[in-house]
């Protein structure tokens, strides 16, 4: 199985809420406003989209969930499942208590955030945002 894969974009007033969950010096500009469910292919259940990590606090994220009906920005611990060791080990990038399998059984190149908005599995629904411009990145 590989991740869902369904697009949301995110409106302005959930990016405003995740930047007020995250704290800090999290602006707008952090959060990506392109997202892509992350969890196993599923037909049930909530989507989920990882959006930014609370700074501070080690691996805690703000991630969007969302099904057809409405959509949220939640603060969700890290899923701690790891496997392998020494200095090979791979870390479930999903949030604790996940449906589905981790992400290392989903698929060995699984992205995120951006990486995962512009991958060409996202090829789509890109172009149906195409007239909504993309942050500019001003690093």
């Amino acid at each position: 199985m590989s991740p869902c894969g369904t697009p949301l974009t995110l409106p302005a007033n959930l990016i405003d809420t995740t930047v007020n969950l995250a704290g800090g010096d999290t602006a707008a500009t952090d959060v990506w406003p392109y997202v892509k469910c992350e969890v196993e292919t599923h037909t049930e259940g909530e989507h989920a989209a990882h959006l930014v990590f609370v700074p501070g606090v080690s691996g805690r994220a703000v991630w969007a969930v969302w099904k057809e009906s409405y959509i949220a920005a939640q603060i969700k611990e890290p899923c701690m499942a790891a496997v392998g060791s020494g200095g090979t080990e791979e870390v479930c990038v999903l949030f604790a208590e996940h449906p589905g399998r981790h992400t290392w059984e989903m698929s060995p190149n699984h992205q995120t955030g951006k990486e995962a908005w512009e991958g060409k599995e996202c090829a789509s629904a890109r172009s149906r945002v195409a007239e909504v411009p993309a942050p500019v990145d001003e690093t």
